[in-house]
């Protein structure tokens, strides 16, 4: 193996030898001698190093040069490396038998050539693992570049599909504009013939004003002549005769003269106190007592079945005539009308009020409707004459809502300014003013065939008046918002009412007791009603939905279909068979 090695070093490396004349120089003691033969090699090692300088090759690398690497251990470590332990205890018996322990003179140092091998080598492992890093790198980076490009097609199939929806805007724009040129004659024509009805329409006005106060004259002027001839045969005056009578015939003129002066003052009599001093009953009996009527099936699978838009701004309430299919709405347009079910065709219609108007109700035979509104009046309008009847007067404050006692001579009204107020209907004047509340009156409901008002009020009561007495019966607590609406069943038991959080509480009458309650929230429930079976409540609600549920199980169903608020949600009183709601949408719907 030694041999090997020098064998291969002397292949590399060309050693010339270099003869010194007059070694033995070295070992005389005569000064002159030893500084002759000093000079003498102080000019030998310069040749020497002279002629390295001509033949030596120019150094690869600056770092080359370091500390030389001993064969032996080039060897040991070789064996070590390879897991070689019998060779390298043969070659450490023979190299320490042959050399000893420190073979200083015949040491040789490893090329240079190995050493730079063994550096290249870490080196290409060093940038063999940054390489790999590198490539690591570029995976990932291809990989965003893959999904920035499906991002980009993404949005460029966006901008490609809002372009192409701009372009269908712009020529529907364009389209709409040529046809509103196209009718805008049309339009000046109609406001003309508009403008001219509505001047002789003025002129009509005026007219019949002219005639009607024409005719109070005459008809003053003739009750006037009637109490002059009364007054004169009830003194007993007697008349004077230019011409001779027929023997009685002053007597009849008196007797006649008599009777219908006594009828008159009858009548004003009867007109002026009678109406005013009557009440109804309080105890009158409850038709619906003895009624079983079956709840609508499968009121999970209703659905609208039809929608129309009512009015231009919030419908407020809906009214459902009582034995007709034909609705009644009020809303925030200051409007109220009258149209059938299902498909909405307009029947009638009203405008008196100056401010929103939020709630209506129908008369129970169907005659008229009456109409709560902002400008602190309550209205009466006649469906035979299609006019406002008669406009009652006496809140301070906005008016939200109004309801006709099943005997139709009553009408009950609530306001903002924290009282509920009872109209005789016949005269249009104020018969009881309840206050109790401390804050506004938001619904009221009669308890059917009696005399006693329900209201809900905005300081998170429900009361119970006896309105002969003025006197509050009851006050249920446990409502923890506003109460926003009140519902009464037919059977005069049950009372339901819903607040600003969205809960539901069923009260007994006769227990004074909470039977059930259920959270609808958190959106605000604007109203609730009973369907006729007593089984059912439909929950107006905020969320854009109706609640429908369920007091035998306690379920409850949702009903989805307008686009806003819902503000009223009643079933058909007459078939039970159908709801009606309205909303902030400006919609009726139908739902079967």
């Amino acid at each position: 193996m030694a041999a090997t090695m020098d064998e291969t070093m002397t292949e590399d490396f060309n050693y010339e030898e270099v003869t010194v004349d007059g070694d033995e120089g070295i070992l005389h003691d005569d000064p002159t001698v030893l500084g002759d033969e000093d000079e003498n090699f102080e000019m030998l090692l310069r040749s020497v190093q002279a002629q390295q300088d001509r033949e030596a090759p120019p150094p690869v690398r600056a770092d080359l040069t370091r500390l030389p690497e001993v064969v032996d251990d080039f060897i040991r470590n070789f064996f070590v490396k390879h897991n070689m332990p019998l060779s390298l205890e043969t070659f450490e018996l023979e190299w320490y038998e042959r050399f000893g322990a420190n073979p200083d003179e015949d040491a040789q140092a490893v090329p240079e050539v190995y050493l730079e091998n063994t550096r290249l080598h870490d080196q290409v492992k060093a940038l063999a693992e940054e390489l790999q890093k590198h490539k690591d790198i570029s995976n990932k980076s291809l990989a965003m570049w893959e999904s920035v490009k499906k991002e980009r097609d993404f949005h460029r199939m966006s901008h490609n599909r809002v372009m192409q929806e701009k372009g269908k805007l712009s020529r529907d724009l364009k389209r709409l504009q040529t046809h509103a040129q196209a009718i805008e004659p049309t339009l000046t024509e109609l406001r003309q013939k508009y403008e001219g009805g509505q001047k002789d329409k003025m002129l009509l006005r005026m007219e019949r004003d002219k005639l009607q106060a024409r005719i109070s004259a005459l008809e003053e002027q003739l009750r006037e002549a009637e109490g002059k001839d009364g007054n004169a045969a009830a003194g007993g005056a007697k008349p004077v005769p230019t011409k001779p009578q027929k023997p009685g015939a002053a007597a009849t003129n008196v007797v006649k003269a008599g009777v219908k002066g006594a009828a008159s003052s009858t009548a004003a009599l009867e007109a002026t106190l009678g109406p005013v001093t009557r009440w109804p009953a309080d105890e009158r009996p409850n038709p619906n007592l003895n009624q079983v009527i079956r709840a609508p099936s499968n009121i999970a699978a209703w659905n609208c079945r039809a929608n129309f838009k009512a009015h231009t701004m919030t419908v407020t309430r809906a009214a459902i005539h009582p034995k007709k299919q034909v609705v009644a709405t009020s809303s925030d347009d200051g409007t109220w009308r009258l149209m059938s079910l299902p498909h909405g065709e307009l029947i009638m219609s009203g405008e008196g009020h100056k401010d929103w108007v939020a709630g209506i109700a129908m008369h129970p035979k169907g005659t008229m409707v009456a109409t709560a509104s902002g400008d602190k009046t309550v209205k009466l309008w006649d469906f035979a004459t299609n006019s406002c009847k008669s406009t009652l007067k006496a809140h301070t404050e906005g008016v939200w809502c109004v309801e006709f006692q099943e005997t139709g001579d009553l009408l009950a009204s609530g306001s903002v300014d924290k009282t509920a107020r009872v109209w005789d209907v016949e005269l249009a004047k104020c018969k009881q003013s309840l206050r109790g509340h401390v804050d506004s009156v938001n619904s009221i409901t009669w308890q059917p065939y009696t005399n006693i008002l329900c209201t809900g009020s905005g300081d998170k009561t429900v009361s119970l008046w006896d309105v002969r007495a003025n006197f509050c019966v009851q006050t249920f607590y446990g409502h923890h918002s506003a109460v926003t609406g009140v519902s009464m069943y037919h059977k005069g038991d049950t009372i339901a009412s819903c607040d600003g959080e969205g809960n539901v509480i069923v009260w007994d009458v006769r227990m004074i007791e909470q039977r059930h309650a259920f959270a609808c929230g958190p959106h605000p429930a604007n109203s609730v009603s009973f369907d006729r079976s007593g089984t059912l409540l439909a929950v107006a609600s905020d969320d854009t939905t109706i609640k429908v549920i369920s007091l035998l199980d306690e379920k409850i169903s949702v009903l989805r279909g307008h686009e806003d608020a819902v503000q009223c949600a009643v079933f058909d009183p007459a078939t039970n068979g159908f709801l009606v709601s309205c909303g902030t949408d400006a919609t009726v719907r139908y739902w079967s």
